[in-house]
């Protein structure tokens, strides 16, 4: 499993990126009213379509992402290149694997996080919740990217899943596994989930082992190699 973090604190470049994604999809970021949702937007798109440009050596006009009927996007034609993307605060992160994948990355900040839990948490999750604040978006990063990894709708799919223990869904055993981790301002690296840190990140992968690689761009870095690997293949409005 390769996982891609972009640093979002260095931002240049968003326009030139911007017009090489499909009509559509850029008519989806810019309806965003915050300038910093459309950056993060921009930035994880970019991750995503270089990656695919790079592994698959396809052009910008062969790139046709759909989404199942579960509304999980994927690319189509290759059914073993799989991705999902998360942002938040000042990070965008991609993860890329041959089997589904899903991910999810959360600013660690001050909510009424026991309310929440009630609402959405298992009871066996509701008991990991004596870690405070931390073990509260440990769990909801877990949760989040189970469900984005088998695709699903997070209103209706979230307290039917259980993180606790094995993964499980209405009861029923799910395969795939879970890994947490911390993410620290100016430290290139997956830090363990119980370290401080300013962000957590969690990935839920269908193979019950995976190795995971992690490399650190700015998001400046992704947005110029993007609009230069674009500008020499066709142009992106013709997907």
């Amino acid at each position: 499993m390769k996982l891609i973090v972009a640093d979002l604190t260095d931002l240049n470049g968003e326009e030139d990126a911007l017009q090489y994604f499909p009509a559509a999809r850029r008519a989806e970021i810019v309806r965003f009213q915050r300038a910093d949702d459309r950056a993060r937007s921009t930035v994880a798109e970019a991750i995503l379509r270089l990656e695919i440009m790079q592994s698959l050596s396809l052009s910008s006009d062969r790139i046709d992402i759909r989404r199942g009927e579960r509304g999980k996007p994927y690319l189509a034609g290759f059914p073993h290149f799989c991705f999902n993307a998360s942002h938040a605060g000042g990070i965008a992160v991609c993860a890329f694997d041959d089997a589904p994948v899903g991910v999810d990355v959360e600013k660690i900040r001050p909510i009424d996080f026991r309310s929440i839990a009630a609402r959405c948490f298992s009871e066996r999750e509701r008991a990991e919740l004596c870690g405070g604040i931390s073990a509260f978006f440990r769990v909801w990063t877990a949760k989040e990217s189970a469900v984005k990894q088998r695709g699903g709708s997070l209103a209706n799919d979230l307290k039917r899943l259980d993180t606790a223990g094995d993964p499980s869904f209405d009861g029923a055993p799910l395969a795939c596994a879970i890994r947490s981790y911390r993410l620290r301002y100016g430290e290139k690296t997956l830090l363990p989930a119980e370290e401080e840190g300013e962000y957590m990140l969690s990935v839920c992968s269908a193979r019950s082992e995976h190795t995971m690689s992690a490399i650190f761009y700015t998001a400046s870095e992704i947005l110029k190699e993007f609009a230069a690997r674009s500008s020499r293949s066709p142009h992106g409005d013709s997907v």
